[in-house]
């Protein structure tokens, strides 16, 4: 990531995504602020997610959780995008956030 500026970093962050899914991703990405670390590890799992659901970019933002925190009218755009940004990595690694979640509940017992 040295030597390439914020702009080269998110253009090849989105580059991984047809025309038509970076227009559709546009208005969702302005409507919650992830830093250029956490845009890059988002687009890489949706591209993933596209890949394993054999779906299409549009049906997995669609997903009710994911549309709760983009259109909460109470939220800002950071506490937009941190939950965007773990949400999706919940829907990327399921099985790694379930073993995050059951060591948590185990020490708080």
């Amino acid at each position: 990531m040295e030597g390439k500026s914020k702009d080269q970093l998110v253009a090849s962050s989105l580059g991984r995504f047809s025309k038509e899914e970076q227009l559709f991703l546009s208005p969702v990405f302005d409507r919650c602020h992830l830093t250029v670390n956490q845009l890059t590890r988002v687009a890489e799992w949706l591209s993933d997610l596209k890949k394993i659901k054999k779906t299409t970019l549009e049906e997995i933002l669609k997903e009710e959780s994911l549309q709760k925190i983009l259109q909460h009218p109470s939220m800002d755009r950071k506490a937009k995008g941190e939950r965007f940004f773990e949400r999706v990595r919940l829907l990327r690694f399921p099985e790694v956030s379930k073993s995050i979640k059951a060591s948590s509940d185990e020490f708080l017992l």
